[in-house]
């Protein structure tokens, strides 16, 4: 196994020192080896426009690596529909919905905006508008088309 020489700043030798004992001179290499992938995955993501995104939910609270491609507002039959959509660093899209007047605040997952096309509410309806799909599609550096069963 390759061996490395880390030079710790003076400032920093504490921390070096804590964490030695926590963990053990065996530890540090893959203490110091995830913090380095953090670090690269960090600053990728940052390249690629992608944020922490913090969405607070019903029940629970849940955050991401994502970068908002899509939004829209509108109401049908009297109730708010509310849907911002997201890529992730994985190409995978979080559509986050705030739903009704009293409004109740879910996500979906999908792996494309085909898949996110066939969502439907509950009263068999496309639970996106279109043009909401085609802001997705053309973020992702496509084109959304409604796919027909003819």
């Amino acid at each position: 196994m390759p061996q490395r020489t880390i030079y710790v700043k003076e400032e920093h030798q504490k921390l070096w020192e804590e964490a030695k004992e926590l963990v053990g001179d065996d530890s540090l290499s893959e203490i110091v080896a995830e913090g380095l992938q953090r670090v690269i995955d960090a600053r990728k993501n940052a390249e690629g426009g992608f944020q922490r995104i913090e969405l607070e939910l019903d029940d629970r609270a849940v955050a991401f690596q994502g970068r908002k491609v899509a939004e829209t507002d509108s109401y049908l039959d009297d109730h708010r529909h509310y849907h911002v959509a997201y890529v992730t660093p994985k190409g995978n899209i979080l559509i986050y919905t705030e739903y009704g007047d009293n409004p109740f605040y879910f996500y979906n997952v999908y792996k494309s905006v085909n898949e996110a096309s066939k969502k439907m509410d509950d009263d068999n309806e496309p639970l996106y508008p279109y043009h909401f799909l085609n802001d997705i599609a053309e973020a992702m550096g496509g084109k959304h088309f409604e796919e027909l069963d003819i």
